[in-house]
């Protein structure tokens, strides 16, 4: 392994019961870094083959760590990776997922041009292999404030962990959060609470998240949709949003979509009522949930299309 001051990017890998799908994961990241790079193998009490995988790619390779842990979940996992990485900066890849090629060479590319960058966000191909397989593509931008990036970008539209490059410091007072499902939005916000911040976002590389037949998206129950509400509910207070301005009204019509999720499992409102300008926010149903939303209330609306979309 060579020495920790040489080291300026660990990629933390969580490992649960992925002996399918582990080898082309971690394959696609070692073809792509050389000796000031790390993989982090977080092993989060797997019960299959990923172990034995796992070991093996430590053994046969330096800039390999294996760390084998009880199962916490993935916050646990990425916890554990950041309380071990050795780098400077910092990226997670999900053992089911992959790095197209040059993806890194063209993060280490603008991170050592602009040192001064905190997060570097890069595109994704969503959902691959998936007929709702599409291409998130940022534009090569510089944001000076959290908020803009925020606005611009519709920040929540995209705030995955893993096609963001962070600096380890980002990470020092701040954890995901340990039995949150869609921790995602939950860190983003954290970490969009910090001052100062630099983010870029460029339009090279590529992380390519696989559609997974169980995974969290395909298999959301009360709480998944209840943490993920509530995170986004969180978000917007942390940004200052006020959803009542028409500005933001997307963002409400957002957090609506995952209200009638809930709705449909449980019955529970979370979301606060108002109305909406009537529009085409993000296609024809948006348009009927924003014209019923204004006639009906919020909690007729949520009742309604969760009947509708059963």
């Amino acid at each position: 392994m060579p020495a920790s001051d040489s080291i300026l990017l660990s990629i933390i890998v969580p490992v649960y019961n992925v002996e399918k799908t582990l080898n082309q994961c971690v394959d696609s990241i070692l073809m792509q870094i050389g000796e000031d790079a790390e993989i982090l193998l977080i092993d989060d009490g797997s019960r299959d083959g990923s172990v034995k995988i796992a070991d093996q790619y430590a053994d046969e390779h330096e800039n390999v760590r294996v760390f084998h842990k009880q199962n916490g979940g993935l916050s646990d996992a990425r916890n554990y990776g950041l309380k071990h990485a050795l780098g400077q900066y910092i990226l997670f890849v999900d053992s089911d997922d992959e790095l197209a090629v040059n993806t890194i060479e063209s993060l280490q590319v603008i991170a050592a041009k602009h040192p001064e960058f905190d997060i570097v966000e890069f595109p994704v191909k969503v959902h691959a292999g998936h007929s709702s397989e599409y291409d998130f593509i940022p534009a090569d931008c510089v944001y000076e404030q959290v908020y803009d990036y925020w606005c611009r970008t519709k920040a929540w539209q995209h705030s995955w962990a893993c096609n963001k490059l962070y600096k380890k410091r980002i990470f020092e007072d701040i954890e995901y959060a340990v039995g949150r499902i869609f921790e995602d939005v939950w860190m983003l916000g954290s970490i969009l609470q910090k001052k100062d911040l630099k983010i870029a976002s460029i339009s090279k590389g590529q992380y390519i998240y696989h559609w997974n037949n169980s995974g969290l998206t395909s298999s959301a129950d009360k709480k998944a949709f209840s943490d993920w509400l509530e995170a986004m509910i969180r978000n917007a207070r942390i940004m200052n949003i006020d959803t009542h301005e028409e500005q933001w009204h997307g963002y409400y019509m957002e957090m609506l979509n995952v209200q009638i999720s809930l709705c449909r499992t449980c019955g529970d409102i979370m979301l606060h009522e108002q109305k909406v300008a009537v529009k085409r926010y993000f296609g024809i149903n948006s348009l009927i949930k924003s014209i019923l939303l204004n006639i009906l209330g919020l909690r007729r609306t949520c009742a309604l299309f969760s009947k509708i979309c059963k």
